[in-house]
């Protein structure tokens, strides 16, 4: 094989390659930012923090709070979407000013009140 046929058969390869790594980055679905539900929550009314799992996928979740005297208002945020599934999930953690009590938390991304356990 000469020169310029390698030389083809490379550039071929790295096409090859490129073009199995764009499919990949498409079939997992990253986006820059997305709001993840909150799954049901065990919380004592005492807390000022509980935590959660969400299936980012290392994609550096983030809880954004609101807090009234009436309910605690919880959006999470992430760099990776859930088409990973749950195979791969990441810790959230939510910090309060004061304990949770009888306040409802409320998950941001549906509106809903999160079902505590």
């Amino acid at each position: 094989m000469g020169r310029t046929e390698q030389n083809r058969v490379r550039r071929g390869l790295n096409l090859s390659r490129l073009v199995v790594a764009i499919g990949t980055f498409a079939l997992v679905g990253c986006s820059p930012r997305n709001e993840m539900a909150i799954p049901a929550i065990s919380v004592d009314s005492e807390a000022t923090s509980f935590e959660f799992e969400v299936p980012t996928c290392d994609g550096s979740p983030e809880a954004e709070v609101i807090e009234t005297p009436e309910e605690v208002r919880v959006k999470v945020v992430s760099t990776t979407s859930p088409a990973c599934g749950t195979a791969c999930i990441d810790l959230v953690t939510v910090r309060l000013q004061e304990p949770v009590g009888d306040r409802k938390i409320i998950d941001e991304s549906t509106g809903e009140e999160v079902q505590r356990l």
